[in-house]
């Protein structure tokens, strides 16, 4: 059976199709729909749009930038939104390679997501000045409610970092494993029993991420005291929790509506496979009206650069001020200085 047959909307055919469409049966119907036609070219060039703003923030950070680092963070963060927008683009172009497209897209973020991790800690100078000036803080989880707290303490900071570092690798490894059981055929979403694997992935996955949302928001509430104005601490937040619920949430909302009989089964695609396509589309718009303030906040100087004294043998206390410089609180006695002290101002663009 063609697939203009499938498209066909007096067509006599009950049931969906078992496999995708092929990229040149696709293109086949984009061509003769100018609606089509005119929606894959917008998007064909949201998506180059995006990739050239990726490369010209690549280009700046690296070198306006001097610590290899921070600017390395900076890229990995300025990449999330062009990667899924070329990766839903490819998923759009090619339907048979949509699950490489989502592996390859949640790979990219797992690595930026603990690299916006390492760039918040660089705002105190590194995780030991960050754990000295959150110890100690009661945070609030939700903010409508007065409990539950939770204390700051050498615990607490390694389990939110833990946090981070779980979603970063499990959730890559809860996709690479429903892509190997979609292809068998033994992965289905339109039907919820206790013995598919369906219910238990999708459980896993939505756990991993609320517990990387629940980390991501304490450190950034026991941050915020001290990294004030000068950092823009709560849009870069906002932006890295955005890039996990459009990436590891949004997709389950998307099968809980397949679910539930919201997104038909409708050829050429099974239900299953057109939330997918949905996907694709959303994460694409979204990626392209969040990225100009990526750029805003991330390919910067601004907010970006701290005062940062490094020497060997010598021991200090840190203060954050509030104008982002990084003082020396009280200075204890060293034997020798031996080290090179690198001291970067902070500057504006």
């Amino acid at each position: 059976m063609g697939f203009e047959t499938m498209m066909n909307p007096n067509s006599t055919v009950d049931s969906c199709p078992e496999t995708d469409p092929s990229s040149t049966e696709v293109w086949e119907v984009v061509v003769s729909d100018s609606r089509l036609k005119g929606g894959f070219i917008t998007m064909t060039i949201m998506a180059i749009l995006l990739l050239c703003s990726f490369t010209e923030a690549f280009v700046y950070n690296a070198r306006k930038i001097p610590h290899g680092e921070k600017a390395t963070s900076l890229i990995w963060i300025c990449g999330m939104f062009p990667i899924f927008a070329a990766t839903s683009l490819l998923g759009l172009y090619f339907p048979r390679a949509i699950v490489l497209c989502n592996l390859t897209a949640s790979l990219y973020f797992s690595v930026s997501i603990y690299q916006a991790w390492l760039l918040f800690m660089f705002y105190f100078g590194d995780e030991g000045m960050a754990y000295t000036c959150m110890a100690g803080q009661d945070v609030r989880i939700f903010s409508c409610f007065s409990k539950p707290k939770v204390t700051i303490g050498k615990k607490t900071f390694r389990w939110l970092k833990a946090g981070i570092l779980q979603a970063a690798t499990l959730q890559p490894v809860i996709l690479f494993v429903e892509d190997i059981l979609w292809l068998n055929g033994t992965y289905h979403s339109s039907k919820l029993v206790w013995n598919d694997a369906f219910l238990y992935l999708n459980a896993l996955s939505l756990i991993s991420s609320t517990i990387a949302l629940i980390a991501l928001v304490i450190t950034y509430k026991a941050s915020k005291i001290h990294l004030k104005t000068q950092f823009y601490i709560t849009p870069k937040f906002t932006i890295v929790i955005l890039a996990l619920i459009f990436a590891n949430m949004q997709i389950i909302l998307l099968h809980i509506l397949t679910f539930s009989g919201a997104i038909p089964c409708n050829p050429p695609f099974k239900s299953q496979q057109r939330a997918h396509r949905y996907q694709c589309l959303i994460l694409l718009i979204e990626s392209f009206c969040i990225q100009p303030f990526v750029l805003m906040y991330f390919r910067t100087r601004k907010g970006n650069m701290v005062g940062v004294l490094e020497t060997r043998e010598t021991s200090f206390k840190y203060d954050v001020l509030s104008n982002g410089y990084i003082r020396t609180k009280q200075k204890y006695p060293r034997r020798d200085f031996s080290g090179p002290v690198h001291f970067n101002t902070y500057t504006s663009i």
